[in-house]
């Protein structure tokens, strides 16, 4: 628009008079797949420009509209871009929360596969008087036990920012376990 007020499509456009714009450029940020906002550019009048309009040029030619298409595209494959980046992102968070629960549903499995062993133990042993097996069966509830702990505290210690410890390993005791 080269005259805001000369344009009978802004008669009623309170803001436009209000705050003096005289010309106004107005173009869709269009991206590949969608238009994902406006770019809106203008010219003030002073008090002056205002009463003599009609002696002064325009401000914006057809290469400042040009050159707002060409902004408005660029801008719009960048939002769109950061969008796609952004959906990305989460779904490979969730990705790895879906793998992460899942190898802790396994683990903490194999522990209670373990207690629930023990625990028969324990009963048959108590049902048959058996002090060899009750002192197997209980072992093995409370090695169990210990297990869910250092889960637990594993997690804990996960969630917070930490160095690393490295300390020596038996490996076969690791694979006995």
């Amino acid at each position: 628009v080269s005259d805001v007020y000369t344009d009978d499509r802004f008669r009623s456009v309170e803001s436009l008079h209000r705050h003096n714009i005289r010309e106004a450029i107005c173009v869709p940020m269009k991206g590949r797949r969608e238009v994902v906002g406006v770019l809106f550019l203008d010219t003030q009048s002073t008090l002056k420009q205002t009463l003599n309009r009609g002696l002064e040029a325009s401000k914006f030619t057809e290469d400042h509209l040009n050159l707002a298409s060409a902004i408005a595209h660029q801008a719009a494959i960048a939002v769109e871009e950061s969008r796609y980046h952004e959906a990305l992102v989460n779904a490979e968070r969730l990705a790895a929360v879906g793998q992460t629960i899942a190898a802790l549903s396994h683990h903490i499995k194999n522990i209670m596969q373990g207690v629930r062993f023990g625990a028969d133990m324990v009963r048959t042993a108590l049902k048959d008087g058996d002090r060899d097996l009750l002192g197997k069966g209980w072992k093995l509830v409370e090695r169990n036990q210990n297990r869910i702990d250092d889960l637990i505290l594993d997690m804990l210690n996960y969630s917070k920012e930490r160095e690393p410890a490295v300390e020596p390993t038996d490996h076969n005791k690791l694979s006995e376990d």
